[in-house]
């Protein structure tokens, strides 16, 4: 029986522009490598689903030479043969945007085949995907994330001082993100919310002078899709610091946790967060933050029911305390995969498919990260790489820089 291996943009169930998307270039970086990962775990056989509109890409090339490919047409004929694949297949790993319930969905589709879900269940995915939930949840457990209320686009102000961030109740990949300055763009994101939510043609307020790397000339249309029936838009404070990001491993069978190491994104200046990659370990991270943030996500798997696998946290890291916060939890394969894979000799694709409810490829997370106890990693930064590639076969790595298109570079 083979693994079956969904990502939604790449599989032919996406019928918007696939060349101008770029959580379409994220999850094609993320297809390739689990594939790959898969292809070299269990017994090698992995099946997935693409679309046409990517067959020259060489990434497309690779996956069909690792994968049993088939390539479908159209959205209809993808959910079908999607109901198909996870039903006969010995698991199946959905990597999948929270927007509109994408993720949940094809949960449920899984479940409903009768098919092994690498991930979370339904109701970790529906929490960690609403941002407003999420920050009632964490809140009530007295875990650090950031304040959000729901935002109203006829309200004459805002719960909090400027800058604040309006973004998808349920959004991923910065998508319709936007950093609000003042009251001039309060009101013209609130008038463009408003037309599209009364049904009127759109109203895209002139661009003022660029700012920086797009500074304030962006357009606020694009946050209008958060209006739309399928997703609330939510407000939040803006706090500056440094923005991080870990992964954590969760054993659905006897909970055991294990936080990697904690890395740092590279996020646009324009004002839209847009991912451009990141780094593992974070350069210069002191030790008790580190530690903190290990601590702090530790404690929130065990706070979120149903979490499983593979689970991505966004964090920020600030001066002012709390020194880390959860910004977002990722209930499902991050780009910061094609980071953490190339920092261990371990097949991490084996490790999903043996943490979750399955003896296959199971082993003691203590032997295989050097260090991990209780679900914590020590505070060196260079702990994971020396453990696994301090050999005469292989030079020590000290940290992975990565793009949001997979590019990796290794040092």
């Amino acid at each position: 029986m083979p693994v079956f291996v969904h990502e939604f943009f790449c599989s032919g169930a996406f019928e918007g522009d696939l060349a101008g998307s770029s959580l379409a270039r994220e999850g094609l970086a993320m297809l390739s490598a689990v594939v790959e990962d898969f292809s070299r775990a269990g017994d090698g056989r992995v099946v997935t689903t693409l679309d046409p509109r990517l067959r020259d890409l060489p990434a497309a090339t690779v996956i069909a030479e690792r994968a049993r490919v088939t390539w479908v047409n159209s959205a209809a004929a993808e959910r079908s043969l999607f109901h198909e694949l996870a039903g006969m297949s010995a698991a199946t790993l959905v990597i999948a945007p929270e927007t509109g319930g994408a993720l949940l969905k094809r949960r449920r589709m899984t479940d409903a085949a009768g098919g092994r879900f690498l991930g979370p269940s339904a109701e970790g995915i529906e929490l960690s995907s609403d941002k407003l939930r999420l920050c009632q949840h964490l809140s009530r457990h007295s875990l650090p994330t950031l304040p959000t209320t729901r935002f109203d686009v006829f309200a004459k102000g805002v719960d909090y001082p400027f800058p604040i961030v309006v973004k998808p109740r349920d959004g991923a990949g910065s998508v319709n993100t936007f950093l609000i300055r003042d009251a001039g763009e309060l009101r013209a994101l609130q008038a463009e919310l408003a037309a599209r939510l009364e049904g009127r043609a759109p109203l895209t307020p002139s661009p003022s002078p660029a700012r920086g790397e797009g500074g304030r000339g962006r357009a606020l249309a694009p946050v209008a899709n958060a209006a739309r029936g399928d997703s609330e838009a939510v407000v939040q404070p803006f706090v500056p610091g440094r923005p991080l990001s870990t992964a954590a491993l969760i054993d659905d069978a006897d909970g055991r946790i294990e936080v990697l190491p904690v890395g740092e994104q590279r996020l646009t200046s324009d004002g839209r967060f847009g991912y451009r990659g990141g780094r593992i370990p974070a350069i210069d991270l002191p030790p008790e933050l580190a530690s903190a943030a290990v601590d702090l996500v530790t404690e929130a798997c065990r706070s979120v029911p149903g979490l499983a696998g593979f689970v991505g946290f966004d964090l920020i890291a600030s001066p002012e305390p709390p020194h880390v916060r959860i910004v977002e939890i990722n209930p499902r394969l991050t780009t910061s995969y094609v980071g953490y894979r190339r920092l261990t000799r371990e097949n991490l694709a084996a490790r999903m498919l043996g943490l979750v409810g399955s003896k296959l490829a199971k082993r003691a997370l203590a032997h295989q990260f050097v260090g991990t106890v209780a679900g914590k990693v020590p505070v060196s930064n260079t702990w994971w790489a020396s453990a696994h590639f301090a050999s005469s076969a292989h030079p020590t790595i000290e940290f992975v820089e990565f793009d949001a298109d997979g590019t990796v570079r290794v040092s």
